[in-house]
């Protein structure tokens, strides 16, 4: 089993990740869409 640190910084990093693509998605239905 994970440690409670390892699970915690899982989490971060899929927080991080899904955060990037957040930011991401505009910028590219902008560029599509212009």
């Amino acid at each position: 089993m994970l440690s409670p640190e390892g699970e915690s910084t899982i989490v971060r990093n899929i927080a991080v990740s899904k955060e990037k693509f957040e930011r991401t998605k505009p910028h590219v239905n902008v560029g599509t869409i212009g």
